[in-house]
């Protein structure tokens, strides 16, 4: 019976010694099985118990046949063992190989994103040129905005400058035009004339004058047309023939 306990236990050991070895084997490949340790501890035990069982008075062949069940139960177990410990292995090599193609996606997705940083770069790079330009211009748009401003302070300078220069011409025009008239009142004076009335009516169409459209539309002679009494070229600023037109 003692030696049936020992080998029994001897055949524990080697049972538990190769499921660690087993499940050594998943983490680290490169482990190897212990001959000189598995192999003792399994045989001897068997034989162990083997002895055991021949050897003891008490036992029976029914005790011995449940024994070798055991055993054979064993072995299957151990059998049953190797065949999951090829499936891990045949796991471990997909993972292995699963893997390798995460890595290789990992190094393509991050050149990926290196390409895809640099050409971000560059674009902030023109953007900010695209700002620096942008910004000159709006700087080039303000002084050239000013400059017009400038020049239409000039333009209205000149505007009103050519206004009251048209204004002086007018008013030069009327005194040109009032010495006329006078000129010519002198000499209708002097001159004899046939009939009487028609002299008269002469007289009084050339001292006709007006010295603004005011004083012809007051007057009811607006507008005044070339050869009407009255009629000046102060009074006509487009020099169309016609004066006080608008």
């Amino acid at each position: 019976m003692t030696l049936f306990l020992i080998g029994f236990l001897a055949l524990i050991v080697a049972l538990i010694y190769l499921i660690f070895h087993f499940v050594s084997k998943i983490k680290y490949k490169e482990r190897i099985l212990s001959k000189k340790l598995f192999f003792p501890l399994l045989f001897g035990g068997l034989l162990f118990m083997i002895f055991g069982i021949g050897f003891s008075e008490d036992t029976s062949a029914a005790e011995l046949q449940e024994e070798l069940k055991k055993n054979e139960e064993l072995s299957n177990d151990l059998k049953q063992f190797k065949e999951e410990n090829e499936e891990l292995k045949l796991q471990l090599e997909e993972l292995d190989t699963a893997k390798k193609d995460l890595e290789d996606e990992l190094v393509s997705t991050q050149e990926t994103l290196n390409t895809n940083s640099d050409k971000l770069n560059e674009f902030k790079a023109s953007s900010k040129e695209r700002d620096k330009e942008k910004k000159e211009l709006t700087e080039d748009k303000k002084q050239l905005n000013e400059e017009v401003d400038k020049l239409n302070s000039k333009v209205d300078e000149q505007k009103d400058l050519i206004s009251e220069l048209k204004d002086e011409k007018s008013s030069l025009q009327a005194e040109v035009d009032n010495l006329q008239s006078t000129t010519t009142v002198s000499s209708s004076e002097s001159s004899k004339t046939v009939s009487t009335g028609s002299s008269t009516s002469s007289s009084g169409n050339s001292n006709t004058y007006f010295d603004n459209c005011s004083a012809a539309k007051a007057a009811g002679a607006a507008p005044v047309y070339e050869g009407d009494p009255g009629y000046g070229r102060h009074l006509d600023r487009d020099g169309d023939g016609v004066g006080c037109e608008w």
